[in-house]
């Protein structure tokens, strides 16, 4: 994140990785603007309706079915390399870069998560699922652009659990299982100025064609 050149306003930032505890249940209890965190972004409780904005992460992790974000709002933020959920936990995006959302159900674990407008990198892992469409489970993806990496052939689609609306990704098996028509394919290139994986090297500004082909549901950019 960089110096705000109106306001003059700096990001906060904080080195290495973070837990955060709150010590009631209450909801609204955590907002967070303007933070820039080189490390990771875990819980050592359970969040009810967090609210981040213009914030930028490298992970936000929740591999616990204990420790819940539930209701968490994520508004113009980066996350540059993993938002894993899992229990019945619960995320809204808006207007973010997002790499490798890896949301998975497991038995009465449901954890979901909502994106819209937002670039979605999806650039591969170790691992078979994180960082592949199929990873990205039980889950609502509208008007967002979509990368994915040519690594996993068998784990380049989105699982039917997964609603998705008027997205464009690179690969063209990401909507197979996809009941409606209104996602299309693109090359990345075709969409943007200046493509990268590295979201801390690219502001992912679109190009004038992509600005009037790919329109969002209110008929704008």
């Amino acid at each position: 994140m960089e110096e705000d050149s109106i306001l003059g306003i700096k990001p906060t930032i904080i080195y290495g990785s973070t837990t955060i505890s709150i010590i009631d249940n209450g909801t609204d209890r955590l907002r967070m603007e303007g933070f820039y965190l080189t490390g990771g972004l875990s819980l050592g409780t359970t969040l009810e309706s967090p609210t981040f904005i213009k914030c930028r992460f490298v992970t936000i992790l929740n591999n616990s079915s204990v420790n819940l974000v539930k209701n968490a709002r994520f508004n113009h933020c980066k996350i540059t390399s993993e938002l894993y959920l899992m229990g019945n936990s619960s995320a809204f995006c808006s207007n973010c870069i997002i790499t490798n959302p890896f949301i998975l159900t497991s038995g009465s674990d449901t954890p979901f998560t909502e994106i819209n407008n937002s670039v979605v990198l999806l650039t591969g892992n170790n691992s078979k699922q994180l960082g592949s469409p199929s990873g990205v489970q039980n889950s609502y993806l509208n008007n967002c652009i979509i990368y994915v990496a040519s690594t996993y052939g068998d784990y380049y689609s989105f699982p039917a659990s997964t609603s998705l609306y008027n997205n464009v990704s690179n690969q063209p098996n990401a909507f197979k299982n996809c009941l409606n028509t209104t996602n299309q394919i693109a090359e990345m290139d075709s969409l943007f100025l200046n493509f990268t994986t590295e979201v801390d090297n690219s502001d992912y500004t679109l190009t004038d064609e992509a600005k009037s082909t790919y329109l969002g549901t209110d008929g704008t950019e």
